[in-house]
């Protein structure tokens, strides 16, 4: 997290005159997790409309355990489907 911290000028720098970002990242040991929380955060102070995107951890990343955030991602992933098929048909 330090990193992205203090890499903060190049961040703005790097999104500054955007209207919109997508910050995606993986749930595995933290680091993308961790970053993008700082990148989300100060794109978010600059007005940017901001979305992150989070994905689980790859198969060969360890075992999948069911929790609140898989049962989450779940639900999330049914109500975008669904909107989805809302724009295609």
């Amino acid at each position: 997290m330090n990193a992205a911290k203090e890499s903060k000028e190049a961040v703005e720098e790097a999104v500054h005159g955007v209207d919109m970002i997508f910050v995606m990242a993986r749930m595995a040991v933290g680091t993308g997790t961790n970053r993008a929380l700082v990148i989300a955060g100060i794109a978010k102070s600059m007005g940017i409309l901001t979305v992150g995107i989070v994905t689980t951890p790859l198969s060969c990343e360890g075992r999948r355990r069911s929790t609140p955030v898989t049962e989450a991602f779940n639900l999330a992933d049914d109500i975008l489907q669904q909107g989805i098929r809302g724009f295609l048909i």
